[in-house]
């Protein structure tokens, strides 16, 4: 719809492109989060009995729906 000023999207790249190509035609602004996860990387002198809970609360914060919730 030309009535759309900014077109916000969290999600796949294929779905992105899509949503892009459509913004275009009426020059939508577009702000796209795009493509994989937020790897964690946990240290071998981590305490693992702090690190997993904490770890995991935070990837089901906010139903995962986080752009920087770990993966």
């Amino acid at each position: 719809s030309p009535i759309v000023k900014v077109l916000t999207f969290t999600g796949s790249t294929a779905v992105g492109k899509q949503l892009a190509t459509l913004a275009a035609k009426n020059l939508q602004r577009c702000i796209l989060e795009l493509g994989g996860h937020s790897p964690v990387i946990v240290c071998e002198d981590a305490d693992l009995a702090q690190a997993i809970p904490a770890i995991s609360e935070y990837k089901f914060e906010c139903a995962g729906q986080s752009c920087n919730a770990p993966s």
